[in-house]
């Protein structure tokens, strides 16, 4: 068997090569939260959430340079945007947007004008077709934008969401039409399963190589059993910690704005309704909580307090405040710590020995 060319051969690059080429890389910024440029990811839930109304205000937003939207920071910088709505007619759409545009500043309006783009008239309502990718491809390319939006990933993957097949198939075209160009992409997708709970990953309809392709996933739900509350998590994100368990309230206005209305625990919040709802704490902050404490005793602090704790763990935005109380009560119940005076915790002896 004759040996392979050295024009066909792959060689191996150093792992240490390739961490100081990526230390050597400018530490990305944000576009706003947790999303970080050049990513692709999505927005979820169930219909009627305000999924897409959320999309776009948080696109206007970035278009007029904006640096805060729904209480969380922003990159600070007019981004050019590319929206694209494949769920509803222009009419429907460019009306929606005109009440946004109608509260900006004569600034704003300007940065706006230059920086927000959408599809044309004639543009697919279904990518069913290579064809179609491509027409994608090409506005994609024309517009050259900072952040590309579209909606929804069923117009795109007009097939069963839940089949693998076809999940490695839009996963695929993803990346060849639209995420090749390194852009920032925001998929709205519409489909939960189920709204009997709070919205966790494994409640998002798709395949697990469509969720896994996904570097950030926001939920937004309505509260199980109360039709007129609402609420956004930020449910999965491959850059940096998040905690699921936290909520955020959200109110709609007339003019189709977003007021952020404070946080809360998603299972006191989703509890408080009557619905069945699994109180397990993750494992895994539990499990945060307890190394920490450990690691507190190794250096000689036999206590650590509940203010160290939030320092370390609800100030850096690691896990909510709500979570943190629920973990240190998990540690007690399983007398994993132990309470020793007011805001006071240390191991107990079967686990310092």
């Amino acid at each position: 068997m004759e040996k392979e060319s050295k024009e066909t051969m792959i060689k191996a690059e150093s792992a240490w090569d390739k961490i100081q080429r990526v230390q050597a890389e400018p530490e990305p910024k944000f576009i706003w939260a947790s999303i970080p440029q050049g990513s692709v990811g999505m927005f979820v839930g169930a219909p009627k959430t305000g999924k897409t109304r959320f999309a776009e205000n948080l696109a206007v937003s970035l278009a007029v340079g904006r640096e805060k939207f729904f209480d969380m920071e922003m990159i600070g910088e007019p981004q050019k945007v590319l929206f694209i709505n494949l769920e509803e007619s222009d009419k429907i759409y460019s009306r929606r947007l005109a009440k946004l545009v109608d509260n900006l500043s004569e600034a704003e309006l300007k940065l706006f004008k230059n920086n927000f783009f959408m599809e044309p008239d004639d543009f697919p309502e279904f990518l069913n077709t290579d064809d179609d990718w491509k027409k994608l491809e090409r506005l994609v390319l024309e517009v050259d934008a900072d952040v590309i939006v579209v909606d929804s990933v069923t117009h795109m993957m007009p097939s069963n969401v839940e089949d693998s097949t076809s999940a490695n198939k839009f996963v695929e075209k993803l990346n060849r039409y639209v995420h090749f160009s390194g852009k920032t992409v925001i998929l709205i997708h519409h489909t939960t399963k189920g709204n009997n709970g709070p919205l966790q990953v494994d409640k998002v309809a798709g395949s697990r190589v469509l969720l896994q392709k996904m570097q950030y996933i926001i939920g937004m739900s309505k509260v199980p059993g109360n039709s007129t509350k609402k609420y956004l998590a930020f449910l999965n994100n491959k850059f940096v910690p998040v905690d699921d368990t936290m909520a955020i309230e959200y109110s709609i206005d007339p003019h189709f704005g977003f007021k952020n209305l404070g946080s809360a625990n998603v299972y006191a919040l989703c509890g408080n309704t009557g619905a069945t709802i699994d109180l397990r704490v993750d494992t895994e902050n539990r499990d945060k909580i307890l190394v920490f404490i450990q690691s507190q005793d190794s250096q000689g602090s036999q206590t650590v307090s509940t203010k160290l704790m939030k320092e370390t763990f609800v100030d850096t935005k690691i896990m909510s405040k709500d979570t943190l109380h629920s973990s240190i009560r998990k540690l007690l119940n399983e007398e994993l710590i132990e309470k020793c005076g007011k805001g006071l915790y240390r191991l107990t002896l079967k686990v310092a020995d």
